[in-house]
């Protein structure tokens, strides 16, 4: 039986050793002020959030570790200043509405972290994706900023249009750059940072997400500039 909760606000909420079971609830219009969950001491610890959905939601300053998450719906989520999610393992997770910036990273972070401790939940979180089906479902969201990665792209459910993907193998080729033109020099920027981190493996990919803009203009523009890079041959045809 789902929980309904409404219009509550949760502050400084925290799950800092992990263990948690989080489980069959709906939270409509509710506030999460500075808490943070999943935030585990080791691989054996990860908490677990299933069978939820946030609708209206706000999520201020807070953040969410490696844990893992299962059959979970976001439909409109207000976020100050942005969402941090550090290793998260996603399963049928789906992002649609409104959606404030997002950055799910690979790399897992909390207390005490070490070289061997992010090995293993890189190897762990490698192991979770051969088993699953769909990671993400991301078609119907607006964001304000996406950032991704840790997560295969062929796990992710996009829009073909808004949504592609670039592989680093072609992004480090250096054909791209001199012929890519100056009105999309944004999505060249981009493609930089993702080239310059130096946590991501050979074969990492970036999904670049236009992101939301009221101006129906601006927004073409961005989307423009997305098929302008599949043109010139760095981003990935659909």
């Amino acid at each position: 039986m789902t929980t309904a909760i409404d219009g509550q606000t949760f502050k400084l909420v925290h799950d800092d050793d992990g263990g948690q079971h989080i489980h069959d609830k709906t939270f409509t219009n509710c506030v999460f002020d500075n808490c943070t969950f999943a935030i585990p001491r080791d691989l054996h610890s990860r908490s677990t959030a299933s069978h939820l959905k946030f609708i209206d939601c706000v999520a201020a300053s807070s953040s969410v570790g490696p844990g893992l998450i299962d059959e979970v719906i976001i439909d409109g989520l207000e976020v100050r200043p942005i969402l941090l999610l550090w290793s998260p393992f996603l399963r049928h997770v789906t992002l649609r509405g409104r959606i404030g910036p997002l950055n799910i990273n690979s790399i897992p972070t909390f207390v005490n972290l070490t070289a061997a401790l992010t090995a293993s939940f890189a190897e762990a979180r490698a192991a979770h994706y051969q088993t699953v089906d769909w990671a993400l479902d991301i078609r119907e969201g607006r964001f304000e900023g996406f950032s991704l990665s840790g997560v295969p792209a062929s796990l992710v459910r996009r829009d073909p249009v808004t949504q592609v993907v670039v592989t680093r193998m072609k992004a480090s080729s250096d054909g791209w750059k001199t012929v890519v033109p100056s009105w999309n020099s944004h999505w060249a920027s981009v493609i930089d940072s993702f080239l310059n981190d130096k946590y991501l493996a050979d074969d990492a990919e970036l999904i670049l997400v236009a992101y939301w803009d009221a101006s129906k203009k601006r927004f073409q523009r961005v989307v423009d500039g997305l098929r302008n890079l599949q043109d010139i041959g760095v981003a990935e045809l659909d």
